[in-house]
């Protein structure tokens, strides 16, 4: 049975569809299909609205939505321009189903063109039948559109009003004849709200094209917010003449979607507080643990050397014993100073030129006892001439030994762990890798982060405060350098890379860093400097033009963006917190967009914590420089930089 429906459907003279209660096609023609503009198979089985989206708001949209209201046939007259023929449409709704039939009648129109017809609601669906029956089609039209909670109005080229529904006079208080004729201005709308309206209104004039817009209106119950939906009419000629603009009440919805999000904040915040805590009480216990642990070794020895006889191989083992734990203890105590130090940007470097191979040695001498005890073996593999870096050697030192320190920690009895030393580019590269237990994905993220062991429990095999890597972490990064963490899961081994840049030019131990700015030269370099605060990129520019850089300034990342298509300059300075689109979106633009996929750049901000500093660097910058600047310490690094690209 299902088969001869279909099979007479397609064998149909005129165009037929039928939707079931979800707007699915279940039955069409191939000239219903035609007359759409879509293939058959498009259609069949899909949500037609979803499929034909740009006739949400013609007549047949309408039509539909009423013979299903009112569960009665209903017929009328539509203008199909890809087919550029009339058709006399036919709906007939049942409680499961609705069926439209279209037969073509351009024939009789053509025969009907020195007829008048008075325009309607719709009129590009006018029709040349009696007045009787125009009267009666205008009055339904009048009492489906009355009946609508949604705002209808449409507006002619000059973006008057030629029609309201009730419901604008419900929503507004004004009734149609304040409106008609009228533009938003000359019925009152603050001007912050209808000259938005009127650019958008006109956008769709203009280009023919469907619009959204999402506004907070005044009404008598108070401000509203709507979401409107702003349709082109067109004539024969596919030109718009008039706007029709359906307009729902969100205000529920958005005021619900705000108690959600605010919501979500408060349980994100609670669940940050509570983790700060868990961490916090975590953290205490491992320090009591931790500082308790050495001191029983010390006092036990301490007492029983003070009290008994020993022989001298008892006497030094003890004293041995005392020293290795006192050691440790210290070891904890000077971690905390240094996240002490750190945090409140107290700790002091004592700059020179390291040579990093005589400062993996020496770390590695220190941790070399305890890997014997463990049987591993630490397999170093150095590059030769490896350049010298700007740092603090007994720091640096420390970097490399909580590094190895680690790894022997987490390394399993008689494995083995690599240390490599290489110069990549401009920077020299030491990677640390072990094959030990490794590091759950779940917690690589939080591994430099204070305060943190992905075990913290009473069973866990490793002693420490978590504070070795966050410390790392730190101190390569006052170096100017990175540090990264992989590995590929847990029992999979980890790997630590850190990167240190390298002494560009030769740099003597007293030479001082402000006199050397003045040597330097920036001539022939095209540097563009982006700052939305005039004073501040003033500054830049007359810095960098005093050493015979040629500088371009913009106030915004898309004047930037229109000036960086005509000068390709050689460095990019950024501010990072602008207006509409920052810095870091910026450089990404850039990138992507291929107008200088390499650019050099350099932040230039007022954000200058250690996390926007990160940001920086994983935006693309190559270089971070807090507000306030030094004005020597910006050349030197601008000359680095352009010195490192070369």
């Amino acid at each position: 049975m299902k088969d001869l429906v279909v099979d007479v459907t397609l064998r149909l003279s005129g165009g037929i569809i039928t939707y079931d209660q979800e707007w699915k096609v279940t039955a069409i023609n191939a000239q219903v299909a035609q007359i759409f503009g879509r293939n058959y198979e498009d259609l069949l089985g899909k949500n037609f609205w979803a499929v034909c989206p740009e006739l949400i708001g013609s007549p047949i949209y309408y039509q539909c939505l009423w013979a299903i209201a009112h569960q009665s046939s209903t017929r009328f007259e539509q203008y199909f321009y890809v087919l550029n023929n009339w058709f006399e449409v036919h709906i007939y709704p049942n409680q499961t189903n609705l069926t439209a039939y279209f037969q073509n009648i351009t024939e009789r129109k053509q025969l009907e063109t020195s007829l008048t017809a008075e325009n309607i609601v719709f009129p590009e669906f006018s029709t040349q039948l009696n007045s009787q029956a125009r009267s009666k089609q205008d009055q339904n039209w009048k009492k489906l559109l009355d009946n609508s909670s949604d705002l209808v109005c449409r507006f002619d080229h000059n973006l008057r009003y030629v029609y309201t529904n009730q419901a604008v006079e419900r929503a507004t208080g004004l009734p149609a004849l304040a409106c008609i004729g009228k533009t938003h201005a000359e019925i009152g709308l603050p001007k912050q709200i209808y000259s938005r309206w009127d650019h958008v209104l006109g956008l769709a004039l203009k280009t023919s094209q469907e619009q959204l817009i999402e506004s907070r209106l005044p009404t008598p119950d108070g401000e509203r917010i709507y979401k409107s939906r702003i349709v082109p009419e067109l004539n024969d000629q596919g030109v718009p003449e008039y706007l029709l603009v359906l307009s729902r009440d969100i205000t529920k919805i958005k005021q619900a979607e705000q108690e959600r999000s605010q919501l979500i904040q408060e349980q994100a915040a609670r669940a940050e507080i509570e983790q700060v805590n868990r961490v916090k009480d975590e953290f205490l216990a491992v320090l009591s643990h931790e500082l308790r642990s050495p001191l029983n070794p010390i006092l036990g020895w301490a007492k029983l050397l003070q009290t008994r006889q020993y022989d001298t191989t008892t006497l030094n083992r003890g004293l041995e014993i005392i020293e290795r734990n006192a050691k440790i203890q210290a070891q904890l105590i000077e971690e905390l100073l240094d996240v002490s130090r750190i945090l409140r940007g107290k700790l002091i470097l004592q700059k020179c030129p390291v040579n990093l191979t005589l400062t993996i040695e020496a770390a590695i001498e220190t941790v070399q006892l305890v890997a014997q005890a463990k049987e591993v073996e630490i397999c170093t593999y150095f590059h030769p001439n490896v350049g010298k870096v700007m740092g603090d050697p007994d720091r640096l030192q420390q970097v490399v030994w909580n590094l190895l320190s680690n790894a022997v920690k987490f390394t399993t009895f008689g494995d083995s762990i690599e240390i490599w030393l290489e110069q990549i580019d401009s920077q020299a590269q030491i990677t640390v890798k072990d094959h030990g237990v490794g590091i759950a994905p779940d917690f690589l993220p939080h591994i430099f982060d204070s305060f943190r062991q992905a075990d913290s429990s009473i069973t866990r095999s490793s002693n420490g405060l978590g504070l070795g890597l966050a410390i790392v972490s730190n101190l390569v990064e006052l170096h100017g350098g990175t540090v990264t963490a992989e590995s590929k899961g847990e029992a999979q081994g980890a790997t630590f890379i850190v990167k240190l840049p390298i002494i560009s030019t030769p740099i003597t131990e007293n030479q001082p860093h402000p006199a050397s700015s003045q040597l330097i030269t920036l001539a022939g370099t095209q540097i563009l400097v982006v700052d939305d605060e005039a004073d501040s990129r003033q500054y830049v520019a007359f810095v960098l033009e005093e050493h015979g850089a040629k500088v371009t300034t913009a106030a915004s990342a898309t004047e930037a963006i229109q000036l960086f298509t005509q000068l390709k300059p050689d460095v990019l300075i950024s501010d990072i917190g602008m207006p509409d689109i920052d810095g870091y979106t910026l450089l990404q633009q850039i990138r992507a967009w291929n107008l200088k996929p390499e650019i050099p750049a350099i932040a230039l901000t007022a954000y200058a914590s250690e996390h926007d500093k990160k940001l920086a660097y994983r935006a693309g910058f190559q270089h971070h420089i807090p507000k306030p600047i030094e004005p020597d310490k910006l050349v030197i690094v601008v000359a680095k930089l352009i010195q490192e690209i070369k």
